[in-house]
């Protein structure tokens, strides 16, 4: 889970490697920083209600698929 949410916030290492061009390169975290840097709320607010939905349905999705441990 801890993976799976660090793949999804990652900015760092993707802005600096990626080149962040837009419409190849660019991930919905660096999408976040050019709608702020743009002022445009909506367009957070997508995105980042977006990123959050993936997060909560990779959860649910996990803990149904992952087999639970018995204790004796």
């Amino acid at each position: 889970m801890l993976t799976t949410a660090r793949c999804i916030g990652e900015y760092g290492a993707v802005a600096v490697v990626s080149g962040n061009i837009e419409g190849k390169t660019q991930t919905a975290t660096l999408r976040v920083q050019d709608y702020y840097e743009n002022l445009n709320t909506g367009g957070i607010y997508g995105v980042s209600l977006t990123l959050a939905a993936i997060a909560v349905v990779t959860l649910i999705l996990t803990s149904i698929v992952k087999p639970r441990e018995e204790h004796a």
